[in-house]
């Protein structure tokens, strides 16, 4: 048997320091020896695979330390540094050796505080931490390097391992610091702009002020401290007000609008102020982030304002007195106007000898000319007050051409002139719209035409620049080869009341409006007035308006609608207060044959319609005494009988006002004074059944001794004459003088003596009582019917000549009218009593006078001194210098007395005055009285 040689035991050092051998340890543990080698070999595996790990995390961590942006420094429990990143070497400007050679509070760094000011050691944020055992953050402080200072927030925290002391962390703040500083100057110089704004600006947020400007704080009077937190409702002037603004202005910025409102707010000290308010939301879709609201003090705006309201209602008022005004004076010019006109009509129609006709014929046409001038003032008063409008009514182009040549032509041929009118064929003959004024601003052009042009030809041109079915475009042009005018003539010749210069003015007259109303009118119908001219060169005006293409009317519908319509057989009522009005309206009334029944006011029209069978048609003046038109009308109309009865306003009707009170009132149509027989025959026509108006011939007149109130007939012979008007040559047996009379007027008009004494002894019955109800409604202080009844006397007297008379109820009507504008009594009655006295002796004279009439001598005596005729030259003088009436009688008078060398002169003298030239009138006047003898001159 083989013996082996056994291997001596190993010897294990035990925990306890015995030793014993491998073998009995294996045993004593269960393990086996390979099994712990294994174990061995895997425990130092791990280990090192774990330092592989550790060094690659380290390498990691050292990385992203040195990639941090922020700058890392770290110390050992004393202070010195031991590490640092290189950011940390950028951010101090310091490499990384010389960064480890210093210590946290070492004297090489050199900060500085936020202000500038060097940082003490004690401040630094790593000693702080170091020191105080606790986290420092966000210490601003600066590093100075030579490029300059880099500002850093800096943070230092405690290290928790025992070989470090404290890690410090700082980022480079020098940007954000100046952005900061710049954001900081900005703020400072908005809120500089904001507190200098001259509107006062709040945040609002939850209706309390978070931040107001000073002009906020100046228009309240709060100081800002007061002002922030600030409920708004304190501004409020009322309750009510604060809740309108939340009512109406919030939703209005929930929508993202701005919001603008004005109210009433008060002061510190309780005045209050107009203010505007204007609101915005800062972020619509965030409300609680608050709003911004402007507030402007608009007191004085307001206070303009209410002058400029206050203004405004007294210029309406002015404007509304001024149409009172403009119809009120309508009326009473062209009631005398409608006397003139009608009158001298009416006598025309008679036969008189040819030097009354060619008076009459004068007399017509001024009255026309006067009429025009009026009708030109009033429309531009239309004008100026924006009421002038324009009517569309279809019209025949050849009836308005013709119109214009029949009109004009005469007066042409008067001067040697050429009158042509020339109409394109392409130019519709039925057109629609205002006839009137388009024929108002041709004759005003031919019209100037005419009377600039000495010889030559003027051209009324009408040309069709466009036209379709319904439209067509007009060019009217007037020419003339007149005097012509410079470029600063045509400047200012629309401008009103203008013309070219002073001697145009001086030479050919007018006023100055016919061409600024005619260019206004074209304006209004959609063109343009235009002048072309050159001096000495002759004058072209032209305009364009479209207008209307009209269907031609029926054969029937064509017929003249000038000719006059036969009112043989109607029975018209008329209601006109005025005797010469009266005398007019009967007088052509009785030449269109119709049945004329006159009253004297409205309540008498009211009182005859009942107590006789209605007539066929009514004329009703708007002004009368007792009871007026429009409410006479009013009456009327309330009868059932009589609603359906024409009712013809007679009235001026020259403001819109007045014709909207007519239509009102219920009256059918209008007729403006001054009538005339065409427009009175084509106004009854027009609102009379072809059944009323009977074919009867009407050439009649009215009688004439008809009373007032009383139904005039035409005469049962069918004279055409009529007894209280006498327009023939004045015959040989005329009153010479009545004391305290001037006959002169009556002279001329009445050509019978029986005549003159027939109308005085009417006035000295209609005036027998008038002193006595004059001092008996003075003596009660009736001063309104003393006042009406000297008013009327005065003007009476005045009419039929009795100067005296009249004078003296002149006086008196005075002092009565000071009375009642005073609105007082005067101090004492006794002081009216010479004036009332005076009144009767002139009233009693003259009704003394007038009864003894039949026993006076010739009126027109030869002169047999011949220093009279000098005398009654300088009397004549006086009365060119102030445009007054020149009776034949004077002239003659003065005839019978000049020399026969002067007779050429007194007849150029009377030349000038039938066309009513005073001022060449004068001129030779003057001739005459320097012909006379130096003796005969006073």
């Amino acid at each position: 048997m083989e013996t082996t040689t056994a291997m001596p035991r190993p010897k294990i050092l035990l925990i306890d320091g015995s030793a014993d051998d491998l073998e009995r340890l294996r045993g004593a543990i269960g393990m086996d020896y390979e099994v712990l080698q294994a174990d061995q070999d895997g425990l130092e595996g791990q280990f090192a695979a774990r330092s592989a790990e550790l060094e690659r995390s380290e390498a990691k961590l050292r990385t992203m330390f040195e990639l941090l942006p922020m700058g890392i420094s770290i110390t050992d429990p004393d202070g010195r540094l031991v590490d640092c990143n290189q950011a940390a070497e950028t951010l101090l400007g310091i490499p990384r050796a010389e960064h480890l050679r210093r210590s946290f509070d070492g004297p090489q760094w050199r900060l500085l505080r936020p202000d500038g000011s060097e940082m003490p050691v004690e401040e630094y944020a790593s000693v702080r931490a170091l020191r105080e055992g606790r986290v420092v953050r966000d210490v601003e402080m600066g590093v100075e390097r030579p490029e300059g200072v880099t500002w850093l927030s800096v943070s230092a925290m405690p290290a928790a391992h025992p070989a470090y002391g404290v890690v410090i962390a700082f980022i480079d703040i020098t940007e954000r610091k100046r952005l900061a500083q710049d954001l900081d100057t900005r703020m400072r110089e908005l809120r500089a702009i904001l507190d200098n704004s001259s509107v006062a600006i709040a945040f609002v947020r939850d209706r309390r002020q978070v931040w107001v400007n000073q002009r906020m704080c100046e228009l309240f009077g709060y100081s800002l401290d007061e002002m922030v937190g600030m409920p708004t409702e304190h501004f409020y002037h009322n309750r009510e007000d604060y809740e309108r603004i939340g009512r109406e202005g919030y939703p209005a910025l929930m929508r993202g609008e701005r919001f603008f409102t004005e109210t009433l707010m008060r002061r510190r000290d309780g005045s209050r102020l107009w203010i505007k308010v204007q609101g915005k939301l800062i972020d619509p879709a965030k409300p609680e982030a608050g709003s911004i609201w402007i507030l402007q003090d608009i007191s004085d705006y307001k206070a303009v304002q209410a002058e400029l309201t206050a203004a405004k209602e007294a210029a309406e008022a002015a404007t509304k007195a001024k149409s009172a005004f403009l119809a009120h004076m309508s009326h009473e010019i062209r009631t005398p106007m409608n006397g003139i006109i009608g009158l001298s009509e009416l006598a025309l129609q008679q036969t008189v000898n040819p030097i009354t006709r060619r008076y009459l014929e004068q007399l017509h046409h001024s009255g026309i000319n006067l009429l025009g001038i009026l009708n030109d003032i009033l429309d531009q008063s239309k004008i100026d007050a924006g009421q002038l409008s324009l009517e569309e009514t279809p019209f025949d182009r050849d009836r308005l051409l013709e119109s214009e040549r029949s009109l004009f032509a005469p007066i042409a041929t008067g001067k040697g002139l050429e009158l042509a009118i020339e109409a394109d064929p392409k130019v519709p003959r039925w057109l629609v719209g205002d006839e009137l004024r388009l024929r108002q601003v041709l004759s005003n052009l031919l019209s100037n035409a005419i009377k600039f042009t000495e010889t030559g030809r003027i051209t009324l041109q009408i040309a069709c620049i466009e036209c379709t079915e319904a439209v067509t475009r007009l060019r009217w042009t007037v020419t003339d080869t007149g005097i012509g005018m410079d470029r600063e003539t045509r400047a200012r010749l629309f401008q009103p009341f203008t013309q070219g210069d002073d001697s145009i003015a001086r030479r050919f007259g007018g006023t100055g409006l016919g061409l600024s109303i005619s260019r206004r009118l074209i304006e209004m119908m959609g063109g343009q007035l235009e002048v072309e001219s050159a001096l000495e060169g002759g004058s072209r005006f032209s305009f364009e308006v479209r207008l209307k293409i009209a269907e031609a009317p029926s054969a029937a519908a064509q017929t003249d609608v000038s000719a006059r319509v036969d009112l043989s057989g109607v029975r018209v009522l008329v209601a006109e207060d005025q005797p010469i009005n009266q005398q007019v309206i009967r007088g052509m009334l009785a030449l269109l044959g119709t049945e004329a029944i006159i009253v004297g006011d409205g309540q008498q029209a009211l009182e005859q319609l009942a107590a006789s069978a209605p007539p066929d048609l009514v004329l009703m003046d708007i002004q009368m005494p007792r009871m007026d038109g429009l409410t006479a009308t009013r009456q009327l109309r309330a009868n059932p009988a009589w609603r359906e009865l024409p009712v013809i306003a007679l009235t001026a009707g020259v403001t819109a006002a007045e014709r909207e009170k007519i239509t009102t009132a219920g009256m059918s149509d209008l007729l403006p004074k001054p009538v005339t027989l065409d427009t009175l025959n084509a106004t009854i026509a027009r609102w009379l059944a072809p059944a009323t108006i009977q074919p009867e011939p009407a050439s009649r007149t009215v009688e004439a001794d008809a009373a007032e109130g009383t139904p005039v007939r035409p005469a049962a012979d069918g004279s055409t004459s009529t007894p209280t008007l006498h327009l023939a040559s004045a015959p040989e047996d005329k009153p010479s003088t009545l004391v305290g009379f001037d006959l002169s007027t009556l002279n001329e008009i009445y050509d019978k003596q029986e005549d003159i004494n027939n109308l005085l002894r009417g006035f000295a019955d209609s005036v027998r009582d008038n002193v006595d109800n004059i001092a008996g409604a003075i003596a009660r202080e009736d001063w309104t019917t003393a006042y009406r009844g000297t008013h009327q006397l005065k003007g009476v007297a005045a009419n039929v000549g009795a100067t005296r008379l009249s004078a003296a109820a002149e006086a008196l009507d005075n002092i009565l009218g000071e009375v009642l504008e005073a609105g007082s009594s005067p101090d004492s009655i006794t002081q009216l009593a010479p004036l009332i006295e005076r009144l009767r002796g002139a009233h009693a004279d003259a009704l003394a006078q007038i009864a003894a009439l039949g026993t006076l001598e010739r009126s027109v005596q030869p002169l047999a001194d011949p220093g009279e005729a000098s005398r009654q030259l300088h009397e004549l003088r006086a009365l060119l210098r102030q445009s007054r009436f020149v009776s034949p009688a004077m002239l003659e008078r003065l005839r019978t007395s000049l020399p026969e060398s002067s007779r050429a002169s007194l007849e150029a003298m009377k030349a000038c005055l039938r066309v009513f030239d005073y001022p060449s009138a004068e001129l030779c006047l003057q001739a005459l009285i320097d012909q006379q003898a130096p003796d005969q001159t006073p």
